[in-house]
């Protein structure tokens, strides 16, 4: 039995109804509105955190982390889909994955999204009485490409695959297992879409999805860059006192994208 809803967000990033709209903001070139629970905070400071966030600021994980945990927990307190899923595992004896897109050497800002929120909330399931979520990190064979963040949804759906995640097809042939996929951006859904039929396909018994922001099909169809533009909303590619401030942090754990800056051949120069 297949069990879907649609995909939860903290916030969405949706086209504005015209240039002149009230509390609008630009973004790779597009007058955009940011729709959320965090609609009463400054837009362009939301979006410079979602930024650094990419990067690996540890502050900025923390706090889009905090969110999604916050989301999802008001999502399952509402008694919908995702709680009927999590109680129908603890009835029955079932369990949830929770993945995020595959690993291959060095983690993104999405998998340690995951895991932030994967503290908050398995503890307040403790306290609920509710099976608990399973972190399970997924292999990746190979590298994504670099220019991915620029691409159209043709683009993304019809490239040549240059990885490869590996799905625990033996677990599901072994245990009714749920999949629970979180992201840090949900674009085209070219990436949901494709790992949402590699896993039922392999034997889950559902897939949901959880994202920190989402944009609307009719922005990222009109604005190719859209995801480019919200990484480098504020970080802009190279090495200044931002990022200089991001990897000085006593806590701080290198993410992919902040491997690729640092290393960039443009950048190579600066580096001590």
């Amino acid at each position: 039995m297949t069990i879907e809803e649609p995909a939860l967000s903290v916030c969405h990033i949706d086209c504005a109804p015209d240039a002149n709209s009230a509390g609008s903001i630009e973004l790779s070139q597009s007058k955009v509105v940011i729709l959320g629970p965090t609609d009463s905070q400054n837009q362009h400071q939301i979006l410079e955190s979602f930024s650094r966030m990419k990067f690996g600021s540890v502050p900025d994980l923390n706090w889009w982390g905090d969110q999604l945990a916050t989301k999802m927990i008001s999502t399952l307190e509402t008694r919908g889909k995702l709680w009927k899923t999590i109680q129908r595992a603890t009835n029955e004896g079932e369990f949830i994955y929770v993945i995020a897109p595959g690993v291959r050497n060095v983690i993104s800002a999405s998998n340690r999204l995951m895991q932030l929120m994967l503290e908050r909330v398995n503890l307040w399931l403790t306290n609920q009485r509710l099976n608990t979520l399973i972190h399970k990190p997924l292999t990746r064979l190979g590298s994504g490409i670099e220019n991915y963040a620029t691409l159209s949804a043709s683009e993304r759906a019809n490239r040549h695959k240059s990885t490869k995640s590996l799905i625990p097809r033996s677990d599901f042939e072994d245990y009714s297992i749920h999949v629970l996929f979180v992201d840090d951006v949900r674009v085209t859904g070219t990436t949901a879409a494709r790992a949402r039929q590699m896993n039922l396909s392999a034997g889950a018994a559902s897939f949901q999805e959880l994202y920190a922001v989402t944009i609307s099909n009719s922005l990222s169809q009109r604005q190719t860059g859209i995801e480019q533009g919200l990484n480098q909303f504020f970080v802009s590619g190279h090495l200044d006192r931002d990022v200089a401030l991001i990897v000085s942090h006593e806590e701080y754990q290198p993410v992919q994208r902040m491997l690729r800056l640092l290393l960039h051949p443009q950048n190579r120069a600066d580096l001590p």
